[in-house]
């Protein structure tokens, strides 16, 4: 029984710490900002896909910090 408690107070302690922070999210927002610049210039009509993809961001940003640093990473690796 102590031990299903530590580990509870474990989880309950850590996962504050292992959530997306606000800084986290801009520094994704800023990383695929920059992506989507580069390729802007290298591929014009890939611009339409990302747009649409950004948008959708913007809108799960507003509402779930933790999935738009998700949504951010997923892109980032596409983008990469």
């Amino acid at each position: 029984m102590k031990k299903i408690l530590a580990v509870a107070l474990l989880f309950s302690f850590a996962t504050p710490a292992l959530a997306c922070t606000e800084d986290e999210l801009e520094e994704k927002m800023t990383a695929v900002s920059q992506k989507v610049q580069e390729i802007a210039m290298k591929d014009p009509s890939r611009m339409a896909e990302l747009t649409s993809k950004l948008q959708e961001a913007q809108a799960n940003m507003t509402s779930d910090l933790e999935g738009a640093c998700k949504f951010y990473d997923k892109l980032l690796d596409e983008l990469k």
